[in-house]
């Protein structure tokens, strides 16, 4: 029997084997830093991306009131403008997903971005309101084609950013429209930057599977979706949530500019008018900047000791800002108009401007916002006339906004049904990327019996 023997090492060789393997840790280490910048590369672009479609869509609602005055227009077509936006992203949105899940995102992005930063600026030159509301719902195809990331940043800062780039262009230049001529350029510099400086990731490469997901039908991936318990109540639950930031963020500088201008004389203005969005923007900014990270720490902390942490968080936020929304001065009639238009209508920035023109009509009949304040609309004076005016227009959004209070409160409380769901659904899914099934797989009711009876047991079923 032969016996192989090691080779003897001598320190030359020795050396060589050392030199060799601190070459390929050293090559280790440079492949993973600069995979790592790369990561950083991606996640800027994209961040930048996010940032100027934010900034664009409520660069629009800081020079609400001039696009008022140019197409004279009621506080119902002011909405329609960003309404016109939503249905759009209805509209496009299952498309965009569709070849999303299929095709090249970045390319889809890139075209989503350019489509968009074109029709803004064609936007800015429309002379008529219905060609500007046109061009202001084709900016709605581009938001499908952005990737759900750490970008979520950019949404409070971009909002901020748009107020006040809106507000101090329109001040600077004396004309709004160039206030929706920035953000174009931005777009097409961002449209290279996806182009050139982007790359595809594989497919579920972030659950460890690489190119292993499988492609399936659109019908069984909304038949999944449609499955997807905890799925389709957060969707529910963020409707809520954009109904609420969409009416509060696109009426929320002209409210206060109305409230500032129900004062009468500018003497007695608490602060330029001009410096609301500026200020409301810094608003934004600042409350983004501390609830973004907030809510993330709140979510990594509680996640380990209660799994479904993130839809209570949810939940609890919706519920808690709902309180602050109190109305302490809204009268009981001011209440049963609001109810019967919130449940005769819907559609958020065009609901409220609808429901605020209406109380116009019957605040200005009444007369008794403007006897209240001791302001006489009929014949006193222009300036008397003026002011009540103003009034009514402050007290119409005020109360008209209180809808927000029930949609908060809906919106909470699917959040937290969704918790009861959250661990089952998310193990299907699980079970779905490594293979284990090919659908989602039906209710285990003893499961679901548990968790809504004893949650504090779920543990034990290793869900």
């Amino acid at each position: 029997m032969k016996v192989l023997l090691p080779f003897p090492q001598n320190p030359s060789s020795q050396e060589l084997v050392n030199q060799g393997n601190a070459l390929g840790d050293h090559e280790a280490e440079g492949i993973k830093s600069r995979q790592h910048s790369k990561k950083w590369r991606y996640v800027s672009i994209l961040f930048f991306v996010n940032l100027i479609n934010y900034m664009d869509r409520f660069t629009v609602a800081g020079i609400l009131e001039n696009i008022k005055d140019e197409y004279d227009i009621a506080d119902a077509k002011a909405g329609a403008l960003q309404t016109a936006f939503v249905i759009t992203y209805m509209i496009f949105a299952p498309l965009f997903g569709y070849l999303g899940d299929r095709h090249s995102r970045r390319l889809i992005m890139a075209i989503g971005v350019f489509i968009w930063a074109i029709f803004t600026l064609i936007g800015s030159f429309m002379p008529g309101y219905y060609s500007f509301l046109f061009c202001r719902g084709m900016v709605g195809i581009e938001e499908r084609s952005k990737m759900l990331a750490v970008f979520f940043f950019a949404i409070p800062v971009g909002c901020g950013s748009g107020y006040m780039l809106g507000s101090e262009m329109s001040h600077l230049t004396g004309d709004w429209r160039w206030g929706l001529r920035v953000t174009p350029i931005l777009g097409f510099a961002a449209v290279v930057m996806i182009l050139f400086m982007l790359k595809d990731p594989n497919r579920g490469e972030c659950e460890g599977h690489g190119n292993e997901i499988k492609t399936t039908t659109y019908f069984q991936d909304l038949k999944d979706l449609a499955a997807n318990k905890s799925f389709v109540l957060s969707t529910f639950g963020f409707t809520c949530v954009a109904f609420c930031t969409g009416a509060l963020s696109w009426w929320g500088p002209l409210y206060i500019i109305s409230a500032i201008k129900s004062f009468g004389n500018p003497e007695h203005y608490p602060m330029p008018v001009n410096n609301v969005a500026l200020v409301f923007g810094a608003i934004t900014m600042l409350s983004g900047i501390v609830g973004v990270p907030l809510g993330s720490i709140l979510s990594t902390k509680l996640q380990r000791k209660f799994p479904r942490a993130d839809p209570i968080i949810c939940g609890l936020g919706l519920v808690i800002s709902a309180i602050f929304f109190r109305l302490w001065n809204a009268n009981s009639e001011a209440i049963q108009i609001l109810i019967s238009h919130t449940f005769g209508d819907a559609g958020s920035p065009y609901f409220i401007g609808l429901i605020s023109d209406s109380l116009k009509g019957h605040y200005a009949d009444s007369g008794s916002y403007c006897d209240s304040f001791h302001i006489v609309s009929v014949s006193n004076s222009t300036t008397n006339t003026h002011q009540c005016q103003e009034t009514i227009e402050y007290f119409s959004l005020q109360h008209s906004l209180l809808s927000n209070c029930v949609v908060q409160a809906i919106g909470g409380i699917l959040f937290f049904v969704c918790a009861i769901y959250l661990l089952r659904d998310r193990r299907n899914c699980q079970r779905i990327i490594d293979g284990e099934c090919e659908s989602w797989m039906s209710d285990d009711k003893e499961i679901l019996f548990i968790q809504l009876l004893a949650p504090w047991r779920v543990n034990s079923f290793q869900l």
